[in-house]
């Protein structure tokens, strides 16, 4: 097994972080902070059917205020959207090396026209050098975020990390696999996996590690600190301490939510101290980041899979209106479902399964159109988030009513990429539409198209769709929030103009001219209207933004005209 290189959490590295993890461990012992906070509520005395309230343990976890309060997140300007991008990227031409030169002109591009960047998923095997495991070869997304930070040392780079190690990078996880006391077990003492075999696990070798990914103990210590300082590891060079201090602003961890992983074989009583555990981890990391160069602690998703997750409501909403409650825990979100996946009708969970799951007879009727309730609770879900508690928040949009399947665009039949996220080199991932109209890759197959033909109708398919999901995301923007959009993660799926290679790029050609139009700050949040509330618009210095939740395709921007 490689054995990971320790970074310890020293005043040297960061200063004053010892001192508030030392005062948030003290606030998670006494329960300090469950009170109101700028006139709103931390934490629920009651907490109705909300499933993490069904522990002590998680009612004084979710307690805990942030180390650092509630300041202000990362912040943009309003003078165009382009100066609010961000998104999760995973390498670009995934399944082949980053970074190689053939990226390059692309994570250029990246650097000069984003404002917030998660490094994802990177494809660590260099066929000169085998895989970047561990110091003196640095991870490929450290290559890439030294890149990113030469040209623009402003952008501020979160690293993503999966709440199952092998999700980050191709071997991170082998000192998870060499420590099966980390893994979390079922109630009978076997190891729960995200995907992989037992017996698999256990013999696992080498950076792939047969496939084996086991979910994370959080309540141990050690096992958090690990998982907490994976992008520290990959920073190398005699100048790692100061390299880390620039490089990294942050993390995000995908899966933030209250999930249990196997709720047939792992106790809701158990989870519970699983979940109020894991929200530890995310203060602890929160105050490592904080502590290190002001960095932030991002989770996904902002809304969690229903009502029974979302948490407490705040004084500005309506009732039932509701919002995330782990957010309290750190500093900012992602949302990778915004208008698509779980915000459109889908009344009998039939729409990305595409199985029957009504009563008898009954037929599955996949609209495409949002969910009103869902969306408006998204809505009020993103303004809480940035308006109230002065989160940092990025929105991933995909293109038209996305959800399942998940394939590969190359003009031949579709391909579901191996999990986690492998795309084999040639192909492009991306969602499809499950409404009455499907994406172009899902219909125009070969040999009547050429992957040409295919690209060509996705890059129209991504110009034409933009307004539902920008006219959406400018109804909730504020100065800490930020807009992506693409068709998956890979930055070839529409996160940046990619000419040289028209087979393998879904951006328009022209890319996004709405992007540069002048926006100019708004006048004030949206306005509600309509029959119950649905029709939402807002005024901008240069744009008047409508959008009927009940109609997606009605959604409009309109340009003012800038006078000389």
């Amino acid at each position: 097994m490689i054995t990971a290189r320790r970074v310890d959490v020293t005043p040297a590295l960061f200063s004053g972080v010892k001192e508030t993890l030392k005062e948030t461990s003290a606030m998670v012992k006494t329960g300090r902070g469950a009170q109101q906070r700028d006139g709103r509520i931390s934490m629920p005395k009651k907490c109705v059917g909300h499933r993490t309230c069904r522990s002590v343990a998680v009612s004084v976890v979710v307690a805990v205020a942030l180390a650092v309060g509630p300041v202000a997140g990362f912040v943009h300007g309003w003078d165009t959207v382009g100066s609010m991008l961000g998104s999760n990227l995973h390498s670009a031409f995934n399944g082949r090396y980053t970074p190689e030169p053939s990226s390059m002109k692309h994570w250029e591009w990246i650097a000069n026209n984003y404002a917030v960047v998660v490094l994802g998923r990177f494809e660590d095997f260099n066929p000169a050098a085998g895989y970047n495991c561990t110091c003196p070869l640095e991870s490929s997304r450290t290559q890439v975020a030294r890149i990113l930070k030469k040209i623009n040392p402003r952008i501020k780079l979160l690293w993503y990390q999966n709440v199952v190690g092998d999700m980050t990078c191709m071997c991170c996880n082998e000192p998870l696999l060499a420590r099966p006391e980390w893994w979390l077990k079922d109630d009978a003492g076997n190891p729960i996996l995200f995907h992989g075999t037992a017996e698999a696990c256990v013999n696992a070798t080498g950076p792939t590690a047969g496939g084996c990914a086991p979910y994370l103990d959080w309540t141990i210590p050690a096992a958090r600190q690990w998982w907490m300082t994976q992008p520290l590891r990959e920073v190398c060079g005699p100048n790692s301490v100061a390299d880390t201090k620039q490089l990294i602003d942050g993390m995000m961890m995908d899966g933030a939510m209250y999930s249990n992983p196997r709720p047939s074989n792992l106790s809701t009583a158990r989870y519970d101290v699983q979940f109020a555990a894991k929200m530890v981890a995310l203060e602890e990391a929160q105050a490592l980041y904080h502590g290190m160069n002001g960095g932030e602690m991002w989770g996904n998703p902002l809304m969690p899979s229903g009502p029974p997750h979302w948490g407490p409501p705040r004084p500005t909403d309506p009732p039932s209106r509701s919002y995330n409650d782990t957010l309290q825990h750190y500093a900012g979100a992602f949302d990778e479902s915004f208008g698509a996946f779980g915000t459109l009708e889908d009344e009998w969970g039939e729409c990305i399964t595409g199985k029957p799951g009504g009563p008898p007879g009954h037929q599955i009727n996949c609209s495409g159109e949002w969910d009103v309730d869902k969306m408006m609770a998204s809505f009020y879900a993103a303004r809480n988030a940035t308006i109230y508690d002065k989160k940092s928040l990025c929105i991933h949009a995909f293109p038209g009513p996305a959800g399942s399947p998940i394939g590969g665009v190359n003009g031949t039949a579709p391909a579901t990429p191996q999990p986690p996220h492998y795309t084999p080199p040639g192909e492009v991932v991306s969602a499809g539409w499950f409404g009455p109209v499907k994406a172009p890759w899902q219909v125009m197959q070969a040999p009547e198209f050429t992957p040409l033909d295919v690209v060509n109708a996705m890059k129209q398919a991504s110009a034409e769709m933009l307004v539902q999901s920008l006219a959406s995301f400018l109804i909730i923007a504020e100065e800490t929030s930020f807009f992506g959009y693409g068709w998956f993660y890979d930055i070839e799926s529409g996160y940046a103009p990619c000419d040289d290679n028209r087979t393998l790029c879904l951006a328009p050609d022209d890319w996004h001219p709405a992007f540069s139009k002048h926006l100019g700050p708004p006048h004030g949040p949206a306005v509600q209207s309509g029959i119950n509330g649905t029709v939402w618009t807002r005024e901008f210095d240069g744009a008047s933004v409508y959008v009927d939740l009940k109609n997606r395709s009605a959604s409009q921007i309109t340009w003012k005209e800038v006078l000389a």
